[in-house]
């Protein structure tokens, strides 16, 4: 999946991940060449400036060290998690672990009965430099090219050819029961600004099998290849698998919405939406009945559109983090589709993207 770092097309973000992709690959190679340099002598203007870059450099570090979820979605999404979501993810206790070359920190965890969040942090273990990525074909950022001091465009392989820096290919992955499994799991990743890189996975979650606790086994893969070759090079692939127990923050209130005044639209009647609120967010469940005569199998293409909500001035809400809805049409003529938006409280009302006569559907 291809970005456009500068204006993301947020929804292709998170690509669903194919069962083969559980043994993810990783590319990488160590070709480094050091040089001798001859030693200067420095004036105190010098040693100020340079003294004004090293501070420069450690706030970019520690920047770094800081980055999260909210990053992630703030730069993508232009969304703002609830202060739920943000108290949970701060309360997560945070590890490190040794993956090959790599350090893995495991930086925050988030749950809420119906998506399970985990963010890790991957850089060098020896600080040393190196390019580390989820898709080695993909396009570096502009802000990376120009840390490395090369053309943009390239990709992470071209990257490692210019360079002469190790290239690593890494990834993370959440392995839960398939009774708690909801069948969806997708990945994406943040190049830090110094190096190193966030990874994000969501996996979506039964909430009628989960209770306080979302138990399952966490793995953390890094693979090293030749990007001369593209081959992966023997004995330099490794594989960490560690047993985690997530705190499962569940639901912390409902409400119902109904339809008043006009409750139809493209061949289907509004029921009611259930909104059910979480540390996360706030998820919608509408309920739709379709008309005699109305094609079961253009559900797909018409019910999330159908499940879309503005609030009372006409905007959309903001996106949740929850970044694969559900539409479920084994009840037909009754339907159900379930999306997510980013909200600390309940919204007045609700009303439909669809509208007849000039007019949206109104719930509330």
């Amino acid at each position: 999946m291809k970005h456009d770092w500068e204006t993301p097309n947020l929804k292709d973000a998170y690509p669903s991940m194919p069962e083969n992709c559980r043994e993810a690959l990783l590319y990488a190679v160590r070709s480094v060449k050091e040089e001798a340099k001859p030693v200067k002598r420095i004036s105190l203007r010098m040693a100020v400036i340079a003294a004004a870059l090293i501070i420069l450099v450690i706030a970019a570090a520690m920047a770094a060290s800081q980055m999260g979820l909210i990053d992630f979605f703030s730069r993508f999404y232009n969304v703002t998690l609830p202060d739920t979501a943000r108290e949970e993810l701060a309360d997560t206790e945070q590890r490190v672990y040794t993956v090959g070359p790599l350090l893995f920190t495991l930086r925050e965890t988030l749950a809420d009965g119906r998506i399970a969040y985990t963010v890790t942090h991957v850089a060098a273990a020896d600080d040393s430099a190196a390019l580390i990525t989820m898709f080695p074909d993909e396009l570096i950022p502009d802000s990376e090219a120009d840390r490395l001091n090369i053309p943009a465009g390239m990709n992470y392989m071209e990257a490692a050819q210019q360079t002469h820096l190790p290239l690593y290919f890494v990834t993370t992955f959440l392995d839960i029961s398939e009774a708690q499994s909801a069948g969806v799991e997708m990945r994406d990743y943040l190049p830090d600004g110094a190096g190193g890189t966030m990874l994000v996975d969501m996996v979506m979650t039964n909430p009628d099998t989960i209770t306080g606790s979302l138990e399952g086994t966490l793995t953390f893969i890094a693979f090293e290849t030749d990007p001369e070759t593209g081959e992966s090079i023997e004995d330099r692939k490794w594989r960490t698998d560690e047993a985690v127990a997530i705190a499962v923050h569940g639901v912390i209130d409902e409400k119902t919405y109904t339809p008043y005044g006009n409750a139809r639209a493209e061949g289907y009647t509004f029921d009611h939406v259930q909104a059910i609120r979480t540390s996360a967010g706030i998820y919608l469940i509408t309920a739709l009945t379709a008309d005699p005569g109305t094609s079961r199998t253009a559900v797909y293409e018409t019910g999330y559109t159908l499940a879309k909500y503005l609030d009372t001035q006409g905007h959309p809400f903001p996106i949740g983090i929850s970044l694969s809805g559900s539409l479920y049409e084994e009840d037909w003529p009754t339907v159900t589709v379930e999306t997510m938006i980013s909200m600390a409280s309940f919204p007045e009302e609700l009303l439909t993207v669809y509208t007849k006569d000039g007019e949206p559907i109104r719930l509330r």
